[in-house]
């Protein structure tokens, strides 16, 4: 997925602005499980907020792979004002676990290719 400069601006607006209202729900360092539908309460609570940007927004923060790291089994999951709604499952905490080895393997091929042209580059 390309995004433009100008939608990043939007998007990193948004993180921001769910990560100062919703403080109890959204954590960069030590993610917390979002609750199953979080989606739709969002979208009634931030009308501000353009929803294809609330889209990528929260794909990009549920995508990351701290996020997936915290779907382990039996960890709660809360609502936009921290209150536990949920539990996560044995079979979510194994997708989320897969997703989390995928994510780390992207990580280092790109990290890989960044070293090799830097190298390469150097020589």
């Amino acid at each position: 997925m390309t995004i433009s400069n100008t939608r990043w601006i939007f998007i990193k607006a948004a993180n921001a602005a769910l990560h100062e209202r919703f403080p109890k729900c959204f954590k960069e360092i030590a993610p917390i499980p979002l609750k199953v539908g979080i989606w739709d309460d969002i979208v009634s609570r931030c009308p501000d907020i353009p929803v294809k940007i609330l889209r990528t927004t929260i794909a990009i923060y549920v995508d990351k792979i701290r996020y997936q790291y915290a779907l382990t089994a039996n960890a709660n999951r809360v609502d936009l004002d921290g209150n536990v709604a949920g539990q996560v499952s044995e079979e979510q905490a194994e997708v989320a676990a897969k997703r989390a080895r995928k994510l780390r393997r992207i990580f280092y091929k790109k990290k890989a290719k960044e070293v090799a042209a830097a190298q390469e580059a150097a020589e």
